[in-house]
């Protein structure tokens, strides 16, 4: 783990040719069992930090139909709102109901909107829109800062370097990108938010030790915990968050290794174990 640049180019060298899930999943337990069982340091080794962090802050994940019923105490300051399947002008509406004046506020449409929508809603909001944290993949460049996020893996698929020209921020996500990548595009320069694609909470740790490491203070999205139904990982990875929505990363790493040692003794990975060997 000394050489985090040798250790990057290795894990890409085997993990390359493996599908986005299946290399993700390879890739988080090299990085476990390199780390004996501390991912959060082989992540920063990754990233070439001198040091991961040992809490790390989530912004929530809502849908557009939850704003107007969000719990500001269980929020968080960073909220990342789902726009598009509305009108632009009821979309606006939906963030308007949001309280600006203590939340930071990320739009993501998916990329459903054309560049009228785009400008229609902008025009419709009642608060000025430069005020936003960041719009994800926006068509067109206005107002308030853009984050790219599909573009990133967009540009790897195709063989080259994503342009990150005009960007304030990158949303990585390396169950899509891959470790090794999304580690690389961290030190790029614009904002690193990490970000989750509905992965378990095992993934979500590996996720949260990785944001621990990454560089910046950011809220990392981390929210789709909220939408799991069931979680394999014991303590759930909601129940390793504060009422902040603020992560504790060693005791993700505790039950990180408990639910990989619940996997070598073949028992379910929700199974508690003591102590780990990993």
């Amino acid at each position: 783990l000394d050489d985090g640049a040798a250790l990057a180019a290795w894990i890409d060298d085997t993990c390359g040719a493996l599908p986005a899930s299946a290399r993700f999943a390879v890739e988080t337990a090299l990085v476990m069992a390199l780390s004996r069982g501390r991912p959060s340091a082989g992540y920063a080794r990754l990233l070439q930090a001198p040091a991961a962090a040992g809490t790390v802050a989530v912004a929530a994940l809502l849908d557009p139909r939850d704003a107007s019923d969000l719990d500001l105490d269980r929020a968080g300051k960073v909220v990342k709102l789902k726009v598009g399947d509305a009108s632009p002008a009821q979309d606006a509406r939906r963030v308007d109901l949001l309280d600006w004046g203590k939340l930071r506020v990320r739009i993501d449409a998916n990329r459903k909107w054309s560049a009228d929508d785009y400008d229609r809603f902008l025009d419709a909001l009642d608060m000025d829109p430069a005020k936003l944290d960041f719009v994800e993949e926006p068509p067109a460049d206005r107002a308030p800062p853009k984050a790219l996020d599909e573009t990133l893996a967009e540009a790897l698929a195709a063989g080259h370097e994503p342009d990150v020209a005009g960007a304030a921020a990158l949303v990585l996500k390396p169950a899509l990108l891959g470790i090794a990548h999304s580690a690389r595009l961290a030190r790029l320069g614009p904002r690193a938010v990490v970000s989750s694609c509905f992965e378990t909470g095992v993934g979500l740790a590996h996720l949260g030790a990785f944001s621990a490491a990454a560089p910046g203070d950011e809220h990392h999205g981390l929210g789709t915990f909220a939408w799991l139904k069931e979680d394999p990982l014991s303590p759930g990875f909601g129940d390793l968050l504060d009422d902040a929505l603020v992560l504790d990363v060693p005791r993700a790493e505790r039950a990180l290794r408990r639910a990989a040692e619940a996997v070598l003794h073949g028992a379910a990975p929700g199974d508690a174990f003591e102590h780990s060997s990993i």
